[in-house]
């Protein structure tokens, strides 16, 4: 996880700095030990990883991965309360509302895949990747093949060339 992030961000430095600024400092273990206990939620160890090496993105970003947005900890509450689900850890939103998340940490039946949340269609889920650490490794691929182009003049994000 934290070789692939370093990759993503060496990459961002080199074609599109501004977007490194966008990333949020690192939570830290009381933060997420704290988040955890307020929704009564367990991230999975790959996630609490992740938020180790940053706490999302911040408002001024329309998405680094391919047009979406990793979601601070304080913004995934927010999605909890807005959905009202329990159990899901939304990590990722889309700028239509539709969001990547995870289910709560169970280390009985462990389930690390990311899911996607159709705002119009939500028992539709489907599995996005095997886990975040799947996710995040394809993403570096097809951003080192060129797959996303930044284009600060339209947003702060990173967008798929299928989608232009």
């Amino acid at each position: 996880m934290t070789d692939t992030f370093s990759e993503i961000e060496t990459w961002l430095g080199s074609n599109a700095p501004a977007l490194l600024t966008v990333l949020n400092p690192p939570a830290d273990e009381a933060a997420i030990r704290a988040f955890e206990t307020r929704r009564n939620l367990r991230l999975p160890p790959d996630i609490r990883r992740l938020y180790l090496i940053h706490d999302g993105e911040s408002d001024k970003s329309d998405g680094i991965f391919g047009c979406w947005k990793m979601l601070s900890l304080a913004d995934i509450e927010g999605e909890i309360e807005l959905i009202g689900e329990h159990g899901i850890i939304p990590l990722f939103r889309s700028g239509g509302g539709d969001l990547y998340y995870v289910k709560s940490y169970d280390s009985e039946k462990p389930d690390l895949r990311l899911l996607e949340w159709w705002h119009e269609n939500p028992a539709q889920a489907q599995v996005i990747s095997a886990s975040v650490e799947e996710f995040l490794f394809d993403f570096n691929q097809k951003l080192k093949s060129g797959q996303f182009v930044y284009r600060p003049d339209e947003m702060a994000a990173l967008i798929n060339r299928d989608d232009l």
